[in-house]
């Protein structure tokens, strides 16, 4: 990329602005020449990206280059696997830098068997062909008046009534829209079997942890100065 930025008939100007970008996607550590390829994400396995912890740019670049990437290679050619890209909270990605590229995928995936979930806690937020576009609409209780009349707005016109009256009001319930066979029902996901129970980290968990740990640490008798051990805490 740099070798063509060089070459490129173009104004120094224009050069410097690209070397620039270049070097800010540089900054990132997230490409690399042996990185992810197209092979490896259509493999047999599932691949996970997290982006929790880059700048919010440089995630919606990562997004919009795997996206691309899986539209363009099932169009060049017939992948031996049909791939599905699950993005959460979608609604972040869905207005920045990669939201050209998600959008390609919903309007025109549907051919070369791209598929897309994308799942936000903020409906409103959408652009509306996230949710025109979408084979399966699946909502679980919702609280926020205009998440609420998003859904709403979402009503199919199979549907008698509105999707407000069909919409959970305990957690762990949810509705289930299907466009293919023009139906609705009402599902329960069971509770998440997970150590912490799904629960939010809490600082007096963090605090308790703390405590324990430095009772834990043996003292030496034979000097005033402590020898202290570090204990690595993992959040959930």
């Amino acid at each position: 990329m740099r070798a063509h930025v060089e070459a490129a008939p173009v104004g120094d100007d224009v050069r410097r602005a690209a070397e620039n970008h270049l070097a800010l996607a540089d900054a990132w550590d997230v490409f690399a020449a042996d990185g992810l390829d197209s092979d490896t994400l259509l493999s047999g396995e599932a691949t996970v990206l997290d982006c929790s912890r880059l700048d919010d740019r440089a995630a919606g670049v990562l997004v919009r280059a795997v996206a691309l990437g899986l539209y363009d290679v099932c169009v060049e050619r017939r992948a031996d696997r049909l791939p599905w890209l699950l993005i959460d909270e979608a609604h972040a990605f869905l207005d920045g830098v990669a939201a050209p590229a998600l959008e390609t995928v919903l309007t025109r995936g549907r051919t070369p068997g791209v598929s897309l979930v994308a799942a936000t806690q903020r409906p409103s937020v959408l652009p509306s062909v996230a949710v025109s576009q979408a084979d399966l609409l699946l909502a679980h209780r919702v609280t926020d008046a205009a998440d609420v009349d998003a859904l709403t707005a979402a009503t199919p016109t199979y549907l008698s009534g509105t999707l407000r009256e069909r919409l959970p009001t305990d957690p762990g319930d949810a509705v289930v829209v299907d466009d293919i066979t023009e139906s609705v029902h009402g599902v329960r996901v069971r509770r998440r079997e997970t150590p912490h129970g799904g629960a939010d980290p809490r600082a007096s968990d963090r605090g308790d942890q703390s405590a324990a740990s430095s009772r834990s640490v043996p003292q030496s008798g034979h000097s005033s100065s402590t020898t202290g051990t570090g204990a690595a805490q993992s959040g959930q």
